[in-house]
């Protein structure tokens, strides 16, 4: 009923034209899109059609690039048990255009894997609607790069990739140089860097988390979980550096909900790293925008439910609990995540960064802006909060609109210049120092969880860009 239904509806918004083509593949025989064989109407997919994986069929399907790059619709019923790979990249196939909705309500949704170039991501752009079913999974977790690839894996064996947050530095004393933060917080694209493995064993090493690129013109809703997390290591890898969190970014014309007591997870994780002294992959990066009238763009869940929605650092090897301070040297940094209300009156970058690690402290930290260059602008309009073990540190100047510290965030401004309108802690928005001024130490209670190491705070009104 649910799948008639929904095709019912979609035919009446697409028009008379569009019809219905099943996936009929029989196991063992080829598993591409592009072959007729595949499919009830003995024919590919045309744009007019409404494609749809069935649950009388367990069969695993390749969206090949010589399948259709536009379809009218997209159905994974409740009850397909199988695996849909989407060959959609960034050179070549950037997205599957969907003209109406795109709804994922059974078995998984994912990209092949990188190896030493990022090749592949899962990007779907509908004109409708894009549901993920609580029996369903998006899932590119260990579809980044390879073993020590990427543009910012471990700096030695054993230690953490980076991403949007920097990989477990192991023992600071040891320290190879610095680990570069890489990519867009805004705009994320990456995929997560490969773990290292041991010297002389450098390919053992774990895949980084892939690329999520959803947009939709309706809503977004998120039932099951949806992952770009790195690759675990098992308790047998020893001295293996976890790798990075991959990247998600989501756009709607109306709302993004994720609908955490349902099962909904939107995660860009760093990899675990759990024995013989290997240390945890840096969290990735999300990037949230939804056209809603109201301004919490991230439905049910996200408060009440941080984990739903999060861009961990990994761990190491611990012996401890996660909220103790034993084993900060093998936890990686968080990464970022970024939520935009869009429409008019919005201004385009003034959404909200969280950097948020949960209960783990850890020896790295988040560095802002990015590592890679043409970045030193990309917060200007943005609000910033360090929360629960979110540790950022200045890479060189930056601007705020606000600032916002809660439980045991930080910033250390490690001899740069950060000019905000506003700071406030404790999360008592309404007390932010707002008065103009200069500060080289925490002359003020609200600036306590800065850390000045030589570097300039500097409160300054905030004027929108002109348009």
């Amino acid at each position: 009923m649910q799948r008639l239904l929904a095709t019912i509806l979609l035919g009446a918004a697409l028009g008379a034209g569009a019809a219905t083509n099943t996936w009929v593949r029989r196991p063992g025989s080829d598993p591409k899109a592009s072959n007729p064989a595949n499919w009830s109407l003995k024919r590919v997919p045309k744009k007019t059609d409404v494609v749809v994986f069935s649950k009388r069929n367990a069969s695993a399907a390749v969206w090949d690039k010589a399948a259709p790059h536009a379809v009218a619709g997209w159905i994974q019923e409740e009850g397909y048990v199988a695996v849909v790979t989407l060959e959609t990249s960034p050179k070549d196939f950037p997205a599957l255009e969907v003209a109406g909705d795109a709804r994922i309500l059974g078995g998984a949704l994912t990209h092949p894997q990188n190896g030493a170039s990022a090749d592949w991501w899962l990007s779907v752009k509908a004109g409708g609607s894009i549901e993920i079913g609580r029996e369903a999974i998006v899932s590119v977790s260990g579809k980044g790069f390879a073993p020590g690839k990427g543009p910012s894996p471990g700096l030695a064996p054993g230690f953490g990739a980076s991403h949007g947050g920097q990989g477990a530095p192991k023992n600071m004393a040891e320290s190879a140089g610095t680990a570069r933060c890489v990519g867009s917080v805004l705009d994320p694209v990456l995929p997560g860097s490969g773990g290292t493995g041991p010297a002389g064993r450098e390919a053992e090493g774990p895949h980084g988390g892939g690329v999520v690129r959803f947009e939709a013109g309706g809503d977004i809703a998120i039932r099951g979980p949806l992952r770009a997390d790195a690759d675990s290591l098992s308790d047998h890898a020893l001295l293996c550096g976890g790798a990075a969190g991959g990247s998600v970014w989501l756009k709607a014309g109306g709302d993004v909900k994720v609908f955490a007591g349902e099962g909904g997870l939107v995660t860009a994780n760093g990899g675990e790293a759990w024995a013989g002294g290997g240390c945890g992959g840096g969290g990735g990066r999300l990037a949230i925008r939804a056209g809603a009238e109201r301004p919490d763009v991230v439905g049910s869940g996200w408060w009440a439910e941080r984990r739903s929605v999060s861009a961990f650092g990994g761990t190491g090897e611990t012996g401890s609990r996660d909220d103790t301070n034993r084993d900060r040297h093998v936890r990686a940094a968080a990464g970022t995540i970024y939520l935009e209300r869009t429409g008019e009156g919005c201004v385009p970058g003034g959404g909200q960064v969280f950097v948020y690690n949960g209960v783990r402290p850890s020896l790295a930290s988040t560095r802002l802006p990015s590592d890679e260059a043409g970045r030193a602008d990309e917060l200007r309009d943005a609000e910033l909060f360090a929360y629960a073990n979110g540790a950022v540190v200045a890479n060189g100047s930056f601007s705020v609109r606000l600032l916002g510290f809660n439980s045991s965030g930080s910033l250390d401004l490690a001899g740069g210049t950060v000019t905000a309108g506003g700071v406030f802690a404790r999360g008592n928005r309404a007390s932010a120092l707002t008065e103009p001024g200069t500060h080289r130490e925490s002359d003020d209670a609200r600036l306590d969880p800065v850390l000045f190491e030589g570097g300039r705070l500097v409160v300054s009104p905030y004027f929108p860009p002109a348009e």
